[in-house]
Parts: structure tokens; sequence; C-alpha cells
């Protein structure tokens, strides 16, 4: 918001405009936000090839309770209750994960805000700022919790769906 003096000083003159520092900064600013949506997508495409990693432990482990889901489904278990089992499985290996991964985040913004783990370089006094600034918000928590489960719950319903296919076959 730029404010636009109506007082006459005789030293400024009749128009002057009073900006914060977000204002005289703007683009600056504009970099650093785009530095971080960029930063956000390159972690979701590791996130996402990691991933690769889920549906193989999922597929082997389908693999390796073959007789247990033939034992369960010769009791009268449908498809749905198995194919919920192996979902669930799925879904709390990505919540353990993102809430962990959550808390260590955490944990390392909060040493780094109140105790300055990595430092700028420069121990001349080049900097203003001795540590690298972080700054905690909560929405970026969420985004990252929200993209890990949407991400997890991919990874989960492909073997899964691999499951049922190869379930209706026998």
């Amino acid at each position: 918001m730029v404010i636009k003096s109506k007082r006459k000083f005789s030293l400024i003159g009749d128009d002057y405009y009073v900006k914060n520092r977000f204002q005289q900064n703007e683009s600056l600013f504009k970099i650093l936000r785009s530095e971080k949506t960029a930063i956000f997508f390159i972690l979701v495409f590791i996130l996402i090839l990691s991933s690769f990693n889920m549906i193989g432990s999922l597929s082997i482990l389908i693999l390796e309770k073959n007789k247990d889901i033939g034992i369960l489904a010769s009791m009268g278990a449908e498809l749905k209750l198995i194919k919920s089992i192996f979902i669930t499985e799925g879904v709390l290996i990505s919540l353990v994960g993102s809430i962990s991964g959550l808390a260590i985040g955490f944990v390392i913004l909060y040493l780094q805000q109140h105790y300055g783990l990595l430092q700028l370089g420069g121990g001349d006094g080049a900097f203003v700022i001795s540590a690298y600034p972080v700054k905690i918000q909560l929405l970026d928590f969420v985004y990252v919790f929200l993209t890990v489960l949407a991400i997890g719950l991919v990874a989960t319903v492909y073997p899964v769906m691999y499951l049922a296919k190869r379930i209706m076959k026998q």
C-alpha cells in the first residue's frame, strides 16, 4: 500500500510516497516467492521418484502375502476388504513418513531460527545478519503434509489395483 502525502512539507515537497520494506524491494520479494515455489516443485519431483520405493515395497508385500490373501478369500473375505487392508497399510506408511519428516523439519527449522546452525559466510561483518534466516509457517507444513499424503495415496493405489486384477484372474 503506497501512501501519497496530502501534507505539504517545505523540505520534501508536495508529492512523496511512503513505502514499507516489501514495497521498496518488490521485485526481490517476487523472486524469493518464485524461488520458494520452484524448490517446492523440485522436492515434489524427488518425492514422486521416492514413491516408487513404496510401490515396490507394497508390491513385494502383496506377493509375500499371497497365501494369506488366499486364506482370507477362502474364509469369505471380499475383494473390497482385502484391498482396504493394503490401502490402509500404504496410507499408514505415508502418515508415519510425513509426520516424522515434518517433526524433523520443524526441529531443524526451530534450531536454525533460534541458534543459527547454518552461518552465512564472511565472518568479517559483511552481512547484517550472521545466520541464514528462516521462518516457520504453518501453511507450508500443511502443503507439504497434503502433498505427501496425496502422492502416498497414488503410490498405494497402483499396487492394490494390480492385486485386484491378479485376484480376479485366479
